[in-house]
Protein backbone atom coordinates (compact mmCIF):
# COMPACT_ATOMS: atom_id res chain seq x y z
CA UNK A 1 0.00 0.00 0.00
CA UNK A 2 2.89 2.39 -0.25
CA UNK A 3 3.28 5.43 2.32
CA UNK A 4 -0.21 4.40 3.38
CA UNK A 5 0.86 0.98 4.68
CA UNK A 6 1.18 2.05 8.40
CA UNK A 7 -1.96 4.82 8.13
CA UNK A 8 -4.00 3.69 11.09
CA UNK A 9 -6.29 6.89 9.96
CA UNK A 10 -7.20 10.56 9.49
CA UNK A 11 -8.56 13.99 11.18
CA UNK A 12 -9.37 16.98 9.41
CA UNK A 13 -11.56 20.01 9.28
CA UNK A 14 -11.66 19.45 5.32
CA UNK A 15 -13.71 16.88 4.00
CA UNK A 16 -11.40 13.82 3.60
CA UNK A 17 -11.81 10.74 1.14
CA UNK A 18 -10.37 7.64 0.71
CA UNK A 19 -7.01 8.00 -0.30
CA UNK A 20 -7.40 4.43 -1.47
CA UNK A 21 -8.10 3.37 -5.19
CA UNK A 22 -9.04 -0.34 -5.20
CA UNK A 23 -8.67 -2.69 -8.27
CA UNK A 24 -9.04 -6.45 -9.07
CA UNK A 25 -5.41 -7.12 -7.95
CA UNK A 26 -4.01 -4.11 -6.73
CA UNK A 27 -4.40 -0.70 -4.10
CA UNK A 28 -2.71 2.01 -4.81
CA UNK A 29 -2.95 5.09 -2.04
CA UNK A 30 -2.89 8.85 -2.44
CA UNK A 31 -3.42 11.50 -0.39
CA UNK A 32 -6.55 11.96 1.85
CA UNK A 33 -6.93 15.51 1.01
CA UNK A 34 -5.52 17.00 -2.16
CA UNK A 35 -6.17 20.51 -1.51
CA UNK A 36 -6.33 21.76 1.79
CA UNK A 37 -8.64 24.58 2.13
CA UNK A 38 -7.32 27.81 3.57
CA UNK A 39 -8.61 27.36 7.08
CA UNK A 40 -8.30 23.80 6.81
CA UNK A 41 -6.23 21.14 9.41
CA UNK A 42 -5.08 17.79 8.52
CA UNK A 43 -3.87 15.36 11.24
CA UNK A 44 -2.22 11.82 9.95
CA UNK A 45 -2.14 9.27 12.82
CA UNK A 46 0.38 6.17 11.44
CA UNK A 47 2.33 3.28 13.58
CA UNK A 48 5.59 3.47 12.54
CA UNK A 49 8.06 0.03 13.65
CA UNK A 50 11.26 0.80 11.81
CA UNK A 51 13.63 -1.97 13.40
CA UNK A 52 16.73 0.24 12.97
CA UNK A 53 15.20 3.02 15.11
CA UNK A 54 15.45 1.52 18.74
CA UNK A 55 15.18 5.23 20.75
CA UNK A 56 12.60 7.70 20.65
CA UNK A 57 15.27 10.17 20.90
CA UNK A 58 16.52 9.24 17.54
CA UNK A 59 13.11 11.46 16.55
CA UNK A 60 13.48 14.99 15.91
CA UNK A 61 11.83 17.21 18.74
CA UNK A 62 11.47 18.24 21.88
CA UNK A 63 11.28 15.25 24.35
CA UNK A 64 8.23 14.76 26.23
CA UNK A 65 6.02 12.67 28.24
CA UNK A 66 2.71 11.65 26.55
CA UNK A 67 -0.14 8.97 27.95
CA UNK A 68 3.02 7.98 30.64
CA UNK A 69 5.19 7.14 27.17
CA UNK A 70 8.58 8.95 26.81
CA UNK A 71 7.58 11.03 23.29
CA UNK A 72 9.10 13.68 20.99
CA UNK A 73 7.47 16.90 19.60
CA UNK A 74 8.68 19.10 17.31
CA UNK A 75 6.92 22.83 17.09
CA UNK A 76 5.21 24.51 14.44
CA UNK A 77 7.01 25.12 11.73
CA UNK A 78 6.98 26.56 7.96
CA UNK A 79 5.31 24.17 5.72
CA UNK A 80 7.47 21.57 3.21
CA UNK A 81 7.09 18.24 1.32
CA UNK A 82 3.72 17.27 1.07
CA UNK A 83 2.07 19.93 3.42
CA UNK A 84 3.40 22.57 1.51
CA UNK A 85 2.26 21.01 -1.26
CA UNK A 86 -1.79 20.57 -0.50
CA UNK A 87 -1.58 24.12 0.39
CA UNK A 88 -0.31 23.82 3.95
CA UNK A 89 1.34 26.96 5.46
CA UNK A 90 2.53 24.96 8.98
CA UNK A 91 3.16 21.67 9.89
CA UNK A 92 3.84 19.92 13.31
CA UNK A 93 4.67 16.30 14.03
CA UNK A 94 5.22 14.07 17.01
CA UNK A 95 5.91 10.79 18.02
CA UNK A 96 5.36 8.96 21.28
CA UNK A 97 6.93 5.32 21.55
CA UNK A 98 4.50 2.36 21.61
CA UNK A 99 5.10 -1.23 23.38
CA UNK A 100 8.14 -3.96 21.65
CA UNK A 101 9.56 -0.36 19.87
CA UNK A 102 6.17 0.64 17.70
CA UNK A 103 6.04 4.12 17.19
CA UNK A 104 2.87 6.34 17.34
CA UNK A 105 3.65 8.83 14.84
CA UNK A 106 1.41 12.41 14.32
CA UNK A 107 1.73 15.00 11.27
CA UNK A 108 -0.83 17.72 11.03
CA UNK A 109 -0.50 20.12 8.28
CA UNK A 110 -2.42 23.50 8.96
CA UNK A 111 -3.41 25.66 5.78
CA UNK A 112 -3.23 29.10 5.27
CA UNK A 113 -5.82 31.19 6.86
CA UNK A 114 -6.77 28.60 10.06
CA UNK A 115 -7.29 29.97 13.21
CA UNK A 116 -4.26 31.57 15.06
CA UNK A 117 -4.51 28.82 17.59
CA UNK A 118 -5.01 25.61 15.08
CA UNK A 119 -1.34 24.78 15.59
CA UNK A 120 -1.76 25.13 19.35
CA UNK A 121 -4.76 22.75 19.70
CA UNK A 122 -3.20 20.08 17.39
CA UNK A 123 0.12 20.21 19.94
CA UNK A 124 -2.46 20.27 22.77
CA UNK A 125 -4.23 17.22 21.34
CA UNK A 126 -1.00 14.89 20.69
CA UNK A 127 0.07 15.79 24.25
CA UNK A 128 -3.36 15.11 25.82
CA UNK A 129 -3.19 11.69 24.08
CA UNK A 130 -4.12 7.96 26.34
CA UNK A 131 -3.45 4.89 26.24
CA UNK A 132 -5.48 1.95 27.55
CA UNK A 133 -3.90 -1.63 28.12
CA UNK A 134 -0.90 -0.89 29.27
Amino acid sequence: MGSLGDTIGFLSTDIVRDPCAHAASSISCGEAVERLSPTGVLVSWGNDAHPVIRSISAFPGESITVGGSEARLEPAQPATGACLAMGGAIQLEGTVVRPANNFLRMGACVGPDANVTAGADVEAMFRSLTFTGR
